[in-house]
Protein backbone atom coordinates (compact mmCIF):
# COMPACT_ATOMS: atom_id res chain seq x y z
CA UNK A 1 0.00 0.00 0.00
CA UNK A 2 0.98 3.62 -0.51
CA UNK A 3 1.53 6.00 2.13
CA UNK A 4 -0.46 9.25 2.19
CA UNK A 5 1.34 12.01 1.54
CA UNK A 6 2.09 14.23 4.76
CA UNK A 7 2.19 17.67 5.18
CA UNK A 8 5.96 19.21 6.13
CA UNK A 9 5.94 21.14 9.25
CA UNK A 10 7.42 24.26 7.90
CA UNK A 11 5.00 23.87 4.71
CA UNK A 12 3.45 27.46 3.95
CA UNK A 13 -0.73 27.29 3.35
CA UNK A 14 -1.89 29.70 0.97
CA UNK A 15 -4.87 31.59 2.51
CA UNK A 16 -7.10 33.37 -0.23
CA UNK A 17 -8.20 37.48 0.36
CA UNK A 18 -11.36 38.49 -0.41
CA UNK A 19 -11.11 40.86 -3.47
CA UNK A 20 -9.75 44.17 -2.41
CA UNK A 21 -12.90 45.71 -3.67
CA UNK A 22 -14.66 43.63 -0.78
CA UNK A 23 -12.12 44.00 1.72
CA UNK A 24 -12.12 45.78 5.26
CA UNK A 25 -10.80 49.57 4.16
CA UNK A 26 -9.53 51.44 7.15
CA UNK A 27 -9.12 54.96 4.71
CA UNK A 28 -12.63 54.51 3.91
CA UNK A 29 -13.95 54.08 7.52
CA UNK A 30 -11.85 57.09 8.27
CA UNK A 31 -13.57 59.31 5.74
CA UNK A 32 -16.46 57.71 6.51
CA UNK A 33 -16.62 59.33 9.85
CA UNK A 34 -14.63 62.49 9.34
CA UNK A 35 -15.17 63.68 6.15
CA UNK A 36 -14.55 67.14 7.15
CA UNK A 37 -10.76 66.25 7.48
CA UNK A 38 -8.05 67.54 5.51
CA UNK A 39 -8.28 64.97 2.74
CA UNK A 40 -6.00 65.27 -0.12
CA UNK A 41 -6.18 63.92 -3.56
CA UNK A 42 -3.52 61.66 -3.14
CA UNK A 43 -5.44 59.66 -0.34
CA UNK A 44 -8.31 59.67 -2.49
CA UNK A 45 -6.31 58.02 -5.36
CA UNK A 46 -5.27 55.81 -2.90
CA UNK A 47 -8.52 54.77 -1.64
CA UNK A 48 -9.63 53.87 -5.35
CA UNK A 49 -6.81 52.08 -5.92
CA UNK A 50 -7.70 49.75 -2.88
CA UNK A 51 -11.51 49.30 -3.59
CA UNK A 52 -11.39 49.26 -7.31
CA UNK A 53 -12.55 52.06 -8.50
CA UNK A 54 -11.22 54.42 -11.22
CA UNK A 55 -9.81 57.04 -11.24
CA UNK A 56 -8.65 59.77 -13.69
CA UNK A 57 -6.68 62.94 -13.48
CA UNK A 58 -7.47 65.60 -15.40
CA UNK A 59 -7.34 66.47 -19.10
CA UNK A 60 -7.66 70.07 -18.95
CA UNK A 61 -8.55 72.02 -15.55
CA UNK A 62 -7.79 70.95 -12.26
CA UNK A 63 -11.02 68.56 -11.43
CA UNK A 64 -9.88 64.57 -10.82
CA UNK A 65 -12.74 61.84 -11.70
CA UNK A 66 -14.02 58.81 -10.02
CA UNK A 67 -16.10 55.94 -11.45
CA UNK A 68 -16.91 51.98 -10.62
CA UNK A 69 -16.77 50.15 -14.17
CA UNK A 70 -20.20 48.67 -12.61
CA UNK A 71 -22.11 51.64 -11.75
CA UNK A 72 -23.64 54.26 -13.82
CA UNK A 73 -22.35 58.43 -13.13
CA UNK A 74 -18.97 59.78 -12.92
CA UNK A 75 -17.86 61.79 -9.45
CA UNK A 76 -15.63 64.80 -10.29
CA UNK A 77 -13.39 65.83 -7.16
CA UNK A 78 -11.22 68.99 -7.32
CA UNK A 79 -7.82 69.19 -6.81
CA UNK A 80 -8.15 71.93 -4.24
CA UNK A 81 -6.76 71.01 -0.86
CA UNK A 82 -8.93 70.60 1.42
CA UNK A 83 -10.84 68.46 -0.55
CA UNK A 84 -14.54 69.54 1.37
CA UNK A 85 -17.12 67.64 3.17
CA UNK A 86 -19.68 67.03 0.19
CA UNK A 87 -16.92 66.00 -2.19
CA UNK A 88 -15.80 62.76 0.79
CA UNK A 89 -19.34 61.88 1.44
CA UNK A 90 -19.74 61.54 -2.15
CA UNK A 91 -16.98 59.21 -2.55
CA UNK A 92 -17.85 57.25 0.66
CA UNK A 93 -21.64 56.98 -1.22
CA UNK A 94 -20.18 55.86 -4.33
CA UNK A 95 -17.38 53.35 -2.65
CA UNK A 96 -20.41 51.75 -0.63
CA UNK A 97 -22.01 50.83 -4.04
CA UNK A 98 -19.18 49.98 -5.59
CA UNK A 99 -18.20 47.58 -3.02
CA UNK A 100 -22.05 45.97 -2.70
CA UNK A 101 -22.53 45.30 -6.25
CA UNK A 102 -18.56 43.50 -6.33
CA UNK A 103 -20.34 42.04 -3.58
CA UNK A 104 -23.15 40.44 -4.96
CA UNK A 105 -21.07 39.48 -8.33
CA UNK A 106 -18.94 37.62 -5.74
CA UNK A 107 -21.75 35.97 -4.10
CA UNK A 108 -23.84 35.26 -7.52
CA UNK A 109 -26.91 37.07 -5.68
Amino acid sequence: MAKAPQNEPNQQRVVSKPPPSVAPCKLLEDMRNNPAGDWTIKQIETLCGQIGLMFKPPRRGSHFKAFSEHLDGMLTIPARKPIKSPYIKRLVALSDAHRHVMMTKRTGE
